[in-house]
């Protein structure tokens, strides 16, 4: 009875602290404090003095906070429970951070300076300790905690070396974090479509089977009826026969004869109802999986980069996402690594549900590559997510594989040097340059202009296995600010519509792009999604369509 109210308790005041009313939280925590008192529950006090702790520094009291961090870290010691004491330390370390952060203001006097240089020191210390209890216990969400305070302190103390590695460890950590629930959330999807679809072939078969059922039945009413309706025929012609004084006997048996057929069509009427009620059944089961399917775009939107990251990243830009089907077999990612910008647009094999599993593949391999392995040349980001696709679907090149992979353009731009590389397989990337600066850049063999617009041109290579397979190109343009980089898949250029039903075509959109680039990113967007539907016209939509556009800033570089 008290371990539930001490489990209330805690939830109420973490309930108060979201609604940031800290001081009445206090005072639930130490109702629960009360209770492992009463039951002399040596975790229940530590636990809650770690609580009251957390709850005085948010407050700012952080002499009473480091009172109840030392009583709980006694107790943690005594108990031997190491994973609780490094996080008690990881807290200690975090209130001396908050201690010296709070004489920011008078850190230009002598004492005052030293005084905040000594609780830096001090957070190094527990932070520390804490790190290496992470380690030896291998827990990853505390050694991403502790990294991000380490790597406060040595900012602050001047020692940016040991700040740069912590600040990559608790990069490497998050990552491992996000790829974990990313991994799992995928599985989950994965078991559940397999399992859902499975049950639908299940009850689809049953169906057949409890209709091959009805037929039978069918079958054999009318065989019954047949039956005796000529056993009553027969009986009838005795009656005749016998003369009229059997008359109304045998019209007591045409009566009953009629009864029969009368629940006869009753049965088959029955039997055509519950036909309906088994198809209303079926219908059911599309919307559940259909449900199931929304429930996928949601984990799939979440893989992708939010608007608020993207303009975060670039800033200056927009985004055309239009999937063919619920979920979408096209992606875009971006990220920022060093002085490196890298985006990219890809289109999977397939759309729908298969291609969604492909798209989330791409960006946890893109995520592995740039970030863990470092990788921010244009061509082996593309090389290594190459040989990761191929590695991840077991591909050998064999005649009857399937050609599962990905189309990509690729861009990494040094936001020092305004040099931006390219990459792509099948997908190519379009620059429309600002005039001004038109006479003085850099070109590859590769890269052509036409018309205002310059086209950097992708291998014919795809992202996965393939016939011929070599490194990808490494294209390298010189940008300038006013520049507008273009990166798209092929879904509108290959929509059908119009007037005689055809493609849009390249040409086509390349011109609409050019005749749209004195516009805002914004209206850009709006120009090109207008046009879009203008040219279906209520035509259906054949493919996956993302077009990415980005404009160079100044400010942004």
């Amino acid at each position: 009875m008290l371990l539930r109210s001490n489990s209330r308790y805690i939830n109420i005041a973490n309930i108060l602290i979201s609604k940031g009313d800290s001081e009445k939280a206090i005072e639930y925590f130490f109702k629960s404090l009360k209770i492992g008192e009463e039951l002399d529950n040596k975790t229940l006090i530590s636990d809650s003095f770690i609580n009251i702790g957390i709850t005085y520094m948010n407050q700012g009291f952080y002499g009473k906070a480091m009172e109840f961090f030392n009583k709980s870290l006694k107790i943690k010691e005594k108990l031997g429970e190491i994973a609780r004491e490094a996080t008690i330390y990881g807290n200690i370390a975090s209130l001396y951070i908050k201690l010296a952060d709070s004489l920011s203001s008078v850190h230009e006097q002598p004492n005052t300076k030293k005084l905040a240089t000594s609780y830096y020191d001090s957070a190094l210390f527990f932070g520390n300790k804490a790190y290496l209890i992470s380690l030896d216990i291998n827990a990853i969400p505390l050694q991403k905690k502790i990294s991000s305070v380490l790597t406060k302190a040595y900012k602050q103390l001047g020692r940016y070396d040991d700040a740069l590695n912590f600040s990559e460890i608790f990069i490497a950590t998050s990552n491992i974090i996000f790829n974990e629930e990313k991994i799992k959330a995928i599985t989950e999807m994965q078991t559940k479509y397999e399992t859902e679809k499975k049950q639908q072939e299940i009850e689809k078969q049953q169906l057949v089977i409890e209709k091959q059922e009805i037929d039978n039945r069918r079958q054999r009413n009318q065989r019954n009826f047949f039956i005796v309706g000529t056993f009553f025929l027969a009986l009838l012609a005795l009656v005749i026969f016998r003369g009229y004084q059997q008359k109304k006997k045998s019209n007591a048996i045409i009566t009953e004869k009629n009864v029969l057929l009368e629940q006869a069509n009753e049965e088959i009427a029955a039997q055509r109802d519950l036909v309906t009620e088994q198809k209303e059944h079926i219908e059911e089961i599309h919307g559940e999986l259909t449900a199931s399917i929304r429930y996928a775009r949601r984990i799939q939107g979440a893989v992708l980069p939010s608007p608020v990251q993207m303009n975060e990243l670039l800033g200056n830009h927009f985004v055309l996402f239009k999937p063919k089907d619920i979920v979408s077999g096209d992606f875009y990612w971006a990220t920022r690594v060093r002085n490196y910008l890298v985006f990219c647009v890809a289109d999977c094999t397939g759309h729908g549900v298969p291609g969604a599993f492909m798209s989330m593949l791409g960006v946890s391999f893109l995520n592995d590559i740039v970030h863990k392995e470092s990788v921010t040349s244009a061509a082996d980001v593309l090389n290594h997510l190459r040989d990761s696709v191929i590695g991840a679907l077991k591909q050998r090149g064999e005649g009857s594989e399937q050609k599962d992979g990905m189309d990509m353009g690729l861009c990494v731009i040094n936001t020092e040097t305004k040099q931006m590389q390219f990459a792509g397989g099948y997908n190519p990337c379009w620059v429309i340059p600002n005039p001004e600066f038109s006479n003085s850049r850099i070109f590859n063999v590769n890269e052509e202009e036409e018309s205002g617009i310059i086209q950097l041109k992708p291998d014919k290579m795809p992202i996965a296995i393939h016939k011929h397979m070599e490194p990808y190109t490494n294209h390298l343009l010189q940008l300038y600010p006013g520049d507008q980089v273009y990166l798209m898949s092929d879904g509108f250029q290959d929509q059908f519509g119009g007037s005689q039903g055809k493609k849009f075509m390249v040409k086509n959109l390349r011109e609409l792009m050019l005749s749209n680039s004195k516009l805002t990113m914004d209206q850009q967007c709006s120009a090109l999604d207008e046009a879009l539907e203008e040219w279906m016209d209520g035509v259906e939509q054949v493919d996956d369509i993302t077009v990415l556009g980005y404009k160079i800033n100044e400010k942004e570089l």
